[in-house]
């Protein structure tokens, strides 16, 4: 996309998906212990010297750590039923911290001069919000990068440990999968079974110079997706589904997407420890909200286009490169990858504990993708050995296989 605010200024390239919609429901969540909000000394300064209505702390204690203070689970900040901001309501939106301004979107200036955007779906105004879209903020997109470029520029993620192809590039191959993941008029587990076959294929030595050698990836990528059609649908049919140690693994990995330590002491994320290692090898139900995960990880049917708010999601991330880099806590862009396969699967059981056995609706993956996004990638959980090997296994194209049988949408 190009920015042409106005004619003095240089065009920018920019990088999102435009049918990302959010529509705020004054739900305050943002404003809660869920978000910490740094504020840098320069904001804390000039905040501090504001005329802020109802503040019965001095300025002193408005700020700990480097974050804006939080009392009683709540910003410092916000009125009483946790709603609204005093800073907004009395100066303006442009006077508040960069991160409250920013929130939900996520901009990133790029070593390049190119900027991403995408919107943060743990928010709930976003996972189902339809009022505005992330095309009509390109003006504060543009102010915001302007601001974050001041202090940091992100350089080109590697898509391998051993592979480090240009910016371009790797959004080449971003938009591939893209193609691949919503394969046309096709299951979603097919696209993403074709996906995960063409990750597995540049995982191995004598095909990883396509990554940055192939000059017709995309017509390459899209003639294997093909060929492979009949074999993707078979595979899917014949296969009896996960076996225990695949489903053991997937439970690993669903703990890390589920994972919140918000206001846990150490002592209770230990006694936690047990009860997840119980629902990992299968011997327990793992708590989301009010609802009850079963260790089965059964699924329902779900309704016509009920995924729609999830492809949003996914379209978003691969569009931004939202996934790996500086973005995601230097993750790979091969292990990112891996991470936004397992999320089809995830979603899906999630989206099932929500539907009550029913039928998966559109608002039950809402909730499940507000479940999810809030530790997607932002975490060094993701970083760990372990986990990164368990998503290395239940990626392989015939296991992966077995777990969309089992955990995938039907």
């Amino acid at each position: 996309f190009l920015s042409a605010r106005t004619p003095d200024l240089m065009s920018r390239i920019y990088h999102f998906h435009p049918q990302q919609t959010w529509g705020c429901v004054m739900c305050g969540k943002c404003c809660g212990n869920d978000w910490p909000v740094p504020a840098d000394p320069e904001e804390r300064k000039r905040i501090s010297a504001l005329e802020i209505p109802e503040m019965d702390l001095p300025p002193a204690k408005w700020f700990r750590n480097g974050y804006i203070a939080k009392r009683n689970g709540k910003c410092i900040f916000s009125t009483c039923d946790g709603k609204r901001c005093r800073i907004h309501e009395k100066h303006g939106l442009e006077v508040k911290a960069l991160a409250c301004r920013l929130y939900p979107l996520d901009i990133h200036a790029w070593e390049d001069g190119s900027i991403s955007a995408s919107l943060r779906y743990d928010c709930p105004a976003v996972a189902g919000g339809e009022e505005n879209s992330i095309s009509k903020a390109i003006v504060k997109i543009d102010q915001m990068a302007d601001e974050i470029a001041q202090y940091r520029r992100d350089p080109a993620p590697a898509y391998s440990a051993k592979i480090h192809p240009s910016l371009d590039r790797l959004r080449e191959i971003a938009s591939v999968y893209m193609k691949l993941m919503d394969w046309t008029n096709q299951d979603l587990k097919i696209g993403f079974l074709g996906a995960a076959g063409l990750l597995s294929f540049h995982s191995k030595k004598e095909n990883s110079s396509d990554i940055t050698e192939a000059e017709t990836f995309e017509e390459d990528a899209l003639a294997m997706m093909e060929r492979n059609l009949e074999t993707l649908e078979f595979m899917l049919e014949t296969s009896e589904g996960a076996s225990h140690s695949t489903l053991v693994g997937f439970r690993y990995q669903l703990l890390s997407f589920l994972r919140n330590d918000n206001g846990l002491s150490f002592f209770k994320r230990f006694r936690r420890l047990k009860h997840h290692l119980d629902f990992m090898l299968g011997g327990a139900d793992l708590k989301i909200g009010e609802k009850t995960l079963s260790p089965l990880l059964h699924t329902v049917p779900a309704e016509k286009d009920a995924f729609i708010p999830f492809k949003r999601w996914l379209k978003g991330r691969l569009r931004a490169l939202h996934f790996c880099g500086g973005a995601a806590f230097g993750i790979t862009f091969e292990e990112g990858m891996r991470y936004l396969l397992l999320s089809l699967p995830a979603v899906t059981v999630i989206a099932t504990v929500f539907s009550d056995g029913k039928k998966i609706t559109r608002k039950d993956v809402v909730a499940a993708l507000i479940q999810l996004d809030y530790s997607f990638l932002r975490t060094k959980l993701y970083r760990s050995r372990n986990l990164r090997k368990c998503a290395v296994m239940l990626t392989g194209w015939e296991r992966y296989a077995t777990l969309l049988k089992t955990c995938g949408p039907t």
